[in-house]
């Protein structure tokens, strides 16, 4: 199994004994908490906000928002993406803010979905948890992901860590923190619901 903080080596041989090699770091998050955030703000217009930052890692390749609802004969995690930030603060973290009340819609949608495909008319849910999942990459990729560069790095050998050859060997972690939602929360945000099926309008 492949774990974080770990350094593997890939060895290519050859017939006539010719050899490649390369080396990856599996990215790990720096310190013990992987999420700073804080508390869920209720806007003027009563939308609900939350500001998160991933501190301590190299690159983001993605992000998503995890939301747990629960209900009779039901539970389920709904995964929104956010779109990639590009760089880090000026403190090293990686921000984002949370549309919390917006990324509902996607829940509901699932939720009338399972309503569907067990012929009911409705199911109680209540959102009881919440969380991201992201994954980080490794310095050896950069600068991969900028679009600036992609004429570039398609010349052989521009972006390669292979020792007598060519390409890239590289790795990822994946990361989830969740964190429990009280009553007042869900509350807050029209929670327990009654999910139907009738389309959403």
């Amino acid at each position: 199994m492949v774990k974080e903080g770990h350094t593997y080596r890939m060895d290519v041989i050859r017939n006539d004994e010719k050899r490649s090699s390369a080396t990856t770091k599996v990215p790990r998050i720096a310190g013990s908490k992987i999420v700073l955030k804080s508390g869920a703000v209720v806007l003027s217009d009563s939308t609900v906000v939350q500001e998160i930052g991933i501190p301590g890692i190299p690159a983001l390749w993605d992000m998503s928002v995890i939301y747990l609802v629960e209900g009779p004969d039901y539970r389920d995690r709904t995964f929104v993406p956010y779109p990639k930030a590009e760089a880090p603060d000026s403190d090293g973290l990686w921000r984002y803010r949370l549309q919390v009340t917006a990324d509902q819609d996607s829940i509901i949608a699932r939720a009338r979905r399972f309503v569907l495909s067990q012929n009911r008319k409705d199911i109680p849910v209540t959102l009881t948890a919440m969380g991201i999942q992201f994954r980080i990459i490794d310095g050896a990729w950069f600068p991969l992901f900028s679009e600036d560069e992609i004429l570039r790095l398609a010349q052989p050998g521009t972006l390669s860590n292979v020792v007598n050859g060519y390409g890239l060997f590289g790795s990822m972690g994946l990361y989830r923190e969740e964190w429990e939602i009280t009553p007042e929360e869900a509350a807050n945000l029209g929670y327990p619901i009654q999910v139907t099926d009738e389309p959403i309008i």
